[in-house]
This record gives structure tokens, C-alpha cells and sequence, in this order.
């Protein structure tokens, strides 16, 4: 073939091979069919019934042919001004950490390499603040620690912020702590002298944590349970001489509701005997029928069931009748140094005004002088009525300093002795409580320390009293009291605390015995 023939055929060549070319690159990726608009785009807060955490939204869409992939983005603001962006393998997704109660825009379009499909319809949505859900099981927890109870949980879902909540008996009456962070896991809630739930009272507080939610203030959820704990104390000193003390209200003769003493003197002794008392303050011990007094006659009757000698304080007269508060002790553990009584002003029953006391000195070495004192409270509607309360608060706090003035004349080297005072102050503990005055908060103000408070209680859970029915313990494991018994001197080293309950009906009397071991202080 000529040179001249050739060159029309290879230019012929040339085009044909210039088109084919042209012809596959519109047809090749860059230039394919563009990625259709995303349909059917759907924002929802719940799946199914299940709700989803606060600030969790699920987008969902119908899937696009030929798409590899997802690109949704989100704002606070209609025109996707700052926007965050994620790229997504399947038709649905779940964002997360929105902001509560904010409108936010969402789109979303389909991605193949660098093709980019039209945005789909914008979606305008508000995450909604939820109820926080239910704590952990078994992750609230109250522990008592030195001066309060430390309330511990764990995360309850949606909540943004916590309190502890602490009272005398729960529900209305618990005070509620400061907002607490999200972050929060444990309080220590204080007892307080207003309602008688710091240490130095012997009385319970009653607790529990609420989650709560700062974008929906009117939703909350309180733990399972209210749990009931003794704030924490001081563990008692093991050095110093142990006593056991009792308190007993032994129900006067002849009074409503008692047996003749002659039936009862045992069951009243071999009650004192179990509770291996040393010492006991002792209330009613008379007779109202006038026909005999039956102090004369106590120690016989129940020495030989307690064993040993024992020795009752002298007589404690006024007005030409006799009042039955005594002191019982054992006469080979204990002399007596010196007796007497002190006054208190008992506006409620001017009846019962005398408080007699012992100076004991150990018989043993090492030798320790102690104070032991018997109080007994009026009647009348004193136990409930706020101005009762008051009246019987303002007596036995003048009583509190005529104490006082006792302990410095009976103080040895400078040093005062301790005193226990125990007795029936018929002061309901619920109504002084919610009151916040009388007698109790009275001594417990002035710096006496309830015998309860110790780290190793018996039948605590037993009320002090029994109206000769059979006892079942109060269920928080702390009983209602009105006896009691209160210490100076000795503080945290109250070694022990027990409630002698009746579980059987026919008590020898309406009231149990309360009894306490301390550690007398030597030095």
C-alpha cells in the first residue's frame, strides 16, 4: 500500500479510537447516574415500647440502590450552621449526647465514593428529658461512720443529678441534702440535735437517695428502700472498769394493771439477774393503798433470786408521802460514799419531784467513784402536748445544772465523776421528735450521751414498754422509748445496750427493763 493510501486510514483510526474513548468516559464513574434523595427518614425516641436514654435520637430510611454508604449531619440550627457529620454503612443510626429539651435539624443523603446524593427532607426534633430510671439492685447502701451515715448507690439511667435524704423516721420527715452531681455515688448525711439523730441521742436515721433530673424537675425516683442506721460512734475504749446498769420502772403496788408484789417479785428479780445488772435505777417502787410501803420490804424480796448482798439507797420523802424512785446495788461490788436527792421541778405531776443519787466507790482496785441517779417524769399530756414538752425540757435542764454543781462538790483531784441517769421520762420519743423539744433534747444539748449508742445493742428493737402484752421487735430494729439511760463522763465508752422485752403476755410489769455496761473512766 502506497504512503499516500495510508494516511486517510490511519487518520480514520485515529477518530474512531478518540470516540471510543470519549464514549467511555461519560459513561464511566464520574459521570454516572446521580444517587437518588434518601426516603422515607424517620427520627424516633423510643423503639417499639422501649424508650430510648434521654438525648439518644434513632434516624432510620429507606435504603438507595447503588449507595455505599450514608452521610448524615446535624445542627442547633435551621441553616446546618457548625454542623456535625458522620458517614454511616446501613440505613439507620443513633445519635448521641444531645442536648435536653433542644430543637436540633437532621438530614441525611446517600454516598457512593465521591458521588453525593441531594439531602433528604430536614427532620426537626427535640430530645425529651426523661423520668431517671430505677437503681441498680442492691447498690443503695447505708453505712454508719463517725457522726452520720454514708449513703452509697449506683447509676440510675437518665438522671443528671442526686440527694440523700435523712430523718428521724423517713418520708415527710427526712431533710434532703444539696443537689448532687451525675457524677455522685456516696453521701454522708449528719444527724441533726433538732429532730435527736446526732450520736450523742441513741436514735436511728432513717435514709435514702433520689435521682432526679435538672430538665424535668417534676420527675424523680427515690431507692427501693428507706434504710434505718444508728450514726456512727467512736468504738469504746476497752480500758476502764465495766458496770452494768438498769433502768426499770417496776410498776408501783396496787396500781392499775399490777399483780400483788408477792406474785411478781420474782419474775421482777430474775429479770434484773438475766441482764447481770450491777446497779439499778429503779421507779415505783410503793405502794398507793397506804397499807405498807413496799421499799421496806424490796431487798428481801428479791435478794435471794439475784444472789449475793444488796443494799436499796435511803429514803427519799417529801410531804408526808414517799416517792417510789430507788437505787439497787450490789454491796460487795460497790459502797455506798454518800446519798442524797436532788429537786427537779416536775410542773407536769408535782408528784414525783425527788431524784435521789449514789456516790458508788468500787470495792475492787482499781477504786472508782461514780454518780448513780433515778428519774421520773410527770403524766398529764405531756408525752404529746408541745407546751408538756417544753415544761418538762426546761425542768431537767435546771435538774442538768444542780448535776453539775453535785459532781463538782463530789470531785477528786480535780477530776468530776461520772454519772448515769436513768428512769422512766415518760417523754414519747416520736412526739418529742417531731417537736424538737423536752426532756431527752434537753440532756442530750447539755452533753449527756445516750446509752444506745454503742456498737453492740441486744433486743434494741423492743419498746421500752409493754402494756403486759407479748412483744414483737419494731421492724427499723430501733424500739420507742420512754425510759432511758444517760451518761456524763463516760461518752463512747458505753460498752453495751440491751432491752429485757416480754414475750408473753402477763408482764410483771408495764415496763421493760433497759440496761447498759459501761466502762467507768480510771484516770
Amino acid at each position: 500500500m502506497t504512503r499516500t493510501r495510508a494516511l486517510p486510514l490511519l487518520l480514520a483510526t485515529a477518530v474512531a479510537l478518540a470516540l471510543a474513548l470519549v464514549a467511555g468516559a461519560l459513561t464511566g464513574p464520574a459521570h454516572a447516574a446521580p444517587l437518588p434523595k434518601v426516603r422515607g427518614f424517620k427520627a424516633a425516641q423510643a423503639v417499639g415500647a422501649t424508650p430510648l436514654p434521654q438525648g439518644v435520637i434513632q434516624l432510620s430510611w429507606g435504603q438507595v440502590r447503588r449507595a455505599k454508604s450514608y452521610q448524615v449531619r446535624w445542627a442547633r440550627n435551621a441553616q446546618f450552621r457548625q454542623a456535625k457529620s458522620r458517614l454511616v454503612a446501613t440505613p439507620r443510626t443513633r445519635l448521641r449526647g444531645l442536648a435536653i429539651g433542644k430543637r436540633h435539624w437532621i438530614a441525611v443523603r446517600a454516598v457512593r465514593g465521591t458521588q453525593r446524593g441531594p439531602w433528604s427532607r430536614i427532620i426537626a426534633t427535640v430530645p425529651r428529658a426523661k423520668r431517671p430510671g430505677p437503681f441498680p439492685a442492691g447498690s443503695v447502701r447505708s453505712t454508719p461512720v463517725n457522726g452520720g451515715v454514708q449513703v452509697s448507690w449506683g447509676r440510675s439511667v437518665n438522671a443528671t443529678r442526686y440527694r440523700v435524704k435523712a430523718g428521724p423516721y423517713g418520708g415527710a420527715s427526712s431533710v434532703n441534702s444539696r443537689w448532687l452531681p451525675a457524677s455522685a455515688r456516696s453521701f454522708v448525711a449528719r444527724g441533726r440535735e433538732v429532730d435527736l439523730t446526732t450520736a450523742a441521742f441513741g436514735n436511728p436515721l432513717v435514709t435514702n437517695v433520689e435521682a432526679g433530673n435538672a430538665f424535668a424537675p417534676k420527675t424523680s425516683r427515690r431507692g427501693p428502700q428507706w434504710h434505718t442506721r444508728l450514726p456512727g460512734a467512736p468504738a469504746p475504749a476497752a480500758a476502764g472498769v465495766g458496770v452494768t446498769v438498769g433502768t426499770y420502772n417496776i410498776l408501783c403496788d396496787g396500781c392499775g394493771g399490777a399483780r400483788p408484789w408477792s406474785q411478781r417479785s420474782r419474775e421482777i428479780a430474775q429479770r434484773m439477774k438475766d441482764a447481770k445488772i450491777d446497779v439499778a435505777v429503779l421507779q415505783e417502787v410503793q405502794n398507793d393503798t397506804g397499807a405498807g410501803q413496799l421499799y421496806t420490804r424490796f431487798v428481801q424480796t428479791v435478794a435471794p433470786v439475784l444472789g449475793g448482798s444488796w443494799a436499796l439507797n435511803s429514803d427519799a420523802s417529801y410531804g408526808g408521802g414517799v416517792e417510789g424512785s430507788r437505787i439497787l446495788y450490789d454491796a460487795d461490788k460497790f459502797t455506798q460514799v454518800a446519798t442524797g436527792t436532788l429537786r427537779v421541778r416536775n410542773r407536769r405531776d408535782p408528784g414525783h419531784t425527788n431524784v435521789p443519787w449514789s456516790l458508788l466507790r468500787t470495792t475492787a482496785a482499781p477504786r472508782v467513784e461514780f454518780l448513780v441517779m433515778s428519774l421520773h417524769l410527770g403524766h398529764g399530756k405531756a408525752a404529746t402536748d408541745l407546751d408538756g414538752l417544753r415544761t418538762l425540757g426546761e425542768d431537767v435542764a435546771g435538774l442538768d445544772e444542780r448535776i453539775e454543781t453535785l459532781r463538782k462538790r463530789h470531785a477528786t483531784g480535780g477530776r468530776l465523776p461520772a454519772v448515769i441517769l436513768g428512769g422512766d421520762l415518760y417523754s414519747n420519743q416520736a412526739a418529742e421528735r417531731k417537736r424538737a423539744v423536752g426532756p431527752v433534747r434537753a440532756l442530750g444539748g447539755a452533753g449527756w450521751w445516750d446509752s444506745r449508742q454503742t456498737r453492740s445493742r441486744t433486743t434494741a428493737g423492743f419498746s421500752s414498754t409493754n402494756k403486759f402484752r407479748a412483744q414483737k421487735p419494731h421492724k427499723s430494729g430501733f424500739g420507742d422509748r420512754v425510759d432511758y439511760l444517760f451518761s456524763k463522763g463516760i461518752g463512747t465508752k458505753t460498752r453495751a445496750y440491751g432491752v429485757h422485752p416480754e414475750r408473753t403476755a402477763g408482764a410483771p410489769s408495764d415496763h421493760n427493763l433497759v440496761w447498759a455496761t459501761f466502762a467507768l473512766p480510771t484516770g
